[in-house]
């Protein structure tokens, strides 16, 4: 991790405690500068005993910040646990420090009376564990904000792109070609026919446009615009193409994202054989559970077109967060059937 590399860098674990430890040994200087006992307790050997135990401390640091859990810790919100890992910090320092001094003065030294450079040493290897948790907190909580300021653009951008190519998909520039020149062509053939052509390609825009920021929309309408759509494309030249609803079923009350079943009919349209010789027939109804299924007779091209990969991902997410499934694809060697979950009651912002 970027945040832990000077804690991997040898020069880094060299240099630092032993410099760290020169400042250390100029505070205990300062401390005990004006006490008749500096003079018989503090000899050069003992600049080198300080920085000894810098180096133990912070070797100490090391190995706790480097188990990965420090992160966690710090980042966590957890009161509790940062409070038993601070103990357990000092709990370790007060230990390493205590040992070594007492190993130094009574072994090395052979001195005895010692009570004050026992304390002054705690209390400074105490703030030196501080300053050091302190920089790592410092270095992963600018680390954990750069993270988060990079997630936010990156979800932002993308977000903007899906934006982008959910209203091209939904305005679907080809299908508009299309439509406006198959009203070219009845302009010049039948005006009413033209004028009813005009009716549906302004109905099916006007349901894309008023409906794209919903979250999700009463069947009955979906179902509307699904038969403006198919109207379209027949009219545009994919003959021998109807869709039909289940008989008797009340289809009130059911909701569904904006822009599924036209996804399932462009679907169809782009990768099934549609001629005289191949009609296809769309089925809409609704299973036990009131999942609305969506069915055709499996006839897949050889070489299928774009299959609007992006929709399907739009949509499989939108219906996971509403119903924990995505829209289940059944392909069978004669049907092929969308199930298309149902949404609970909710009320939508």
């Amino acid at each position: 991790m970027k945040q832990q590399l000077y804690i991997n860098n040898v020069v880094f674990r060299i240099l630092f405690p032993a410099i760290a430890g020169l400042i250390l040994y100029l505070a205990m200087l300062m401390v005990f500068g004006s006490l008749d006992q500096l003079a018989e307790s503090f000899f050069s050997q003992e600049a080198l005993f300080i920085i000894i135990l810098t180096y133990l401390n912070h070797e100490w640091s090391v190995f706790r910040l480097k188990k990965g859990s420090g992160q966690e810790i710090f980042t966590g919100g957890n009161a509790i646990r940062l409070f038993l890992y601070l103990a357990a910090v000092t709990l370790v320092t007060l230990t390493i420090t205590s040992v070594t001094i007492l190993v130094y003065f009574i072994i090395i030294i052979g001195y005895f009376h010692f009570l004050t450079e026992l304390i002054t040493l705690n209390v400074l290897m105490l703030l030196f564990q501080m300053l050091i948790h302190m920089y790592y907190i410092g270095i992963i909580q600018i680390a954990h904000l750069h993270a988060i300021s990079m997630e936010q653009e990156e979800t932002h951008t993308e977000q903007l792109e899906l934006e982008l190519e959910t209203f091209e998909n939904e305005m679907n520039p080809g299908l508009l070609m299309d439509c406006l020149e198959t009203l070219i062509s009845l302009i010049h053939k039948d005006i009413q026919d033209a004028e009813k052509y005009i009716q549906n390609l302004s109905n099916h825009y006007r349901y894309l446009l008023e409906n794209r920021q919903r979250e999700f929309i009463e069947m009955d309408l979906e179902m509307k615009s699904g038969e403006d759509l198919v109207y379209l494309l027949v009219r545009a030249g994919a003959k021998d193409m109807s869709l039909e609803y289940g008989k008797g079923q009340d289809f009130r009350g059911i909701k569904i994202i904006p822009g599924t079943l036209s996804y399932i009919v462009f679907y169809i349209v782009n990768n099934m054989i549609i001629s005289s010789l191949s009609p296809v027939n769309i089925h809409v109804s609704l299973d036990k559970d009131k999942n609305v299924l969506v069915s055709c007779r499996n006839r897949p091209r050889l070489m299928p077109a774009d299959v609007q990969t992006g929709n399907l991902k739009r949509l499989n997410r939108s219906y996971t967060h509403y119903t924990g499934f995505g829209i289940e694809v059944n392909k069978g060697m004669d049907m092929f059937e969308w199930k298309v979950p149902h949404i609970p009651e909710i009320r939508e912002d």
